[in-house]
């Protein structure tokens, strides 16, 4: 979704024309984006540019990414998404500390893809209310009972 995203908006483009690695503030520029705003760019991505899903060690020595593994090992799934969530509770702290009249101002809805659990989202919502967040995640992440949404 993000690599979609960024080719929709000619980010590919803009880097290569631009010659050189590029700073946020000079792709925020380039997309005529309010600089004020450019902190609400984030794309994120996970192996697409080498096409390869072999590119760490645990994939390497079992075959298959620790997602893969994990979607047949359900202790594998609840250690894994406890240890994310974990550093999400961590990471989400600091920055609706830190980010609450930059990060989020302005911000109405938030789609978390691959959210697993929800920590994230669970966060940003109960900070901010009226932000109306979904996430999605594989149905073997999401399990029934940690389901939710809030309506505004």
């Amino acid at each position: 979704m993000s690599l979609k995203c960024a080719i929709q908006l000619g980010i590919p483009d803009i880097i290569h024309s631009h010659g050189r690695a590029m700073t946020l503030s000079d792709l925020v520029e380039a997309l005529s984006m309010n600089k004020s705003k450019g902190h609400e760019l984030i794309l994120i991505h996970d192996g697409f540019s080498n096409g390869s899903k072999m590119y760490t060690p645990f994939a390497t020595t079992h075959g298959k990414t620790i997602f893969e593994y994990a979607e047949k090992e359900t202790k594998i799934t609840y250690l894994l998404n406890e240890a994310m969530a974990s550093d999400a509770r961590l990471i989400m702290s600091v920055l609706i500390q830190n980010g609450k009249g930059l990060l989020f101002e302005g911000l109405k809805s938030l789609v978390d893809v691959g959210g697993g659990t929800g920590t994230v989202a669970k966060a940003i919502v109960d900070a901010f209310p009226q932000i109306n967040c979904t996430v999605f995640d594989l149905p073997h992440v999401i399990e029934p009972q940690l389901c939710w949404r809030r309506h505004v």
